[in-house]
């Protein structure tokens, strides 16, 4: 049974996740014209987007347990996609304990991506508009135009 203290770090990472993710997951449905739907399953995509929201949601939720913290994964991950949630977490946990590089490519990828926007953050007091378009070009290199290309394979993958 989680702790009630448990529910409030998982709401907790759970908004942030979602308040970081989300603009850009709306940018990509823009830039398509509609939503990549099962391209967000793919492995990269997959991989990307979990370790973004890992990247938001741990550091505000403490010592929580992992499992709180894959939930919150799938959940978060589920509402920007507006796919099932159960299926996203086992691929999830296949794609990870199988080493698969696309997934792999996936979470680096997500972590450069984390970066950039953090330092974009602390050079915030002189923000402009040319900042914030750097953000999303990277993003659409990352992810947005991968999706639009269907399914990404990492170098040396099959």
């Amino acid at each position: 049974m989680a702790h009630l203290t448990d529910l409030w770090l998982a709401r907790r990472g759970r908004r942030a996740a979602l308040r970081f993710v989300r603009p850009y997951v709306e940018r990509t449905r823009w830039r398509l014209g509609s939503d990549p739907g099962q391209a967000w399953m793919e492995p990269y995509a997959l991989g990307f987007l979990s370790g973004l929201i890992t990247l938001v949601a741990r550091p505000l939720m403490g010592q929580a347990r992992g499992e709180l913290l894959g939930l919150v994964q799938v959940e978060v991950w589920a509402t920007l996609t507006g796919l099932p949630d159960v299926v996203a977490g086992e691929r999830i946990l296949t794609l990870s304990l199988g080493q698969d590089l696309d997934f792999a490519l996936g979470l680096r990828e997500a972590l450069d991506f984390h970066a950039a926007v953090q330092a974009r953050a602390r050079r915030d007091a002189l923000a402009d508009e040319a900042g914030t378009q750097t953000i999303h070009d990277l993003w659409d290199s990352l992810i947005g135009f991968r999706l639009e290309a269907g399914p990404v394979r990492a170098p040396g993958a099959p």
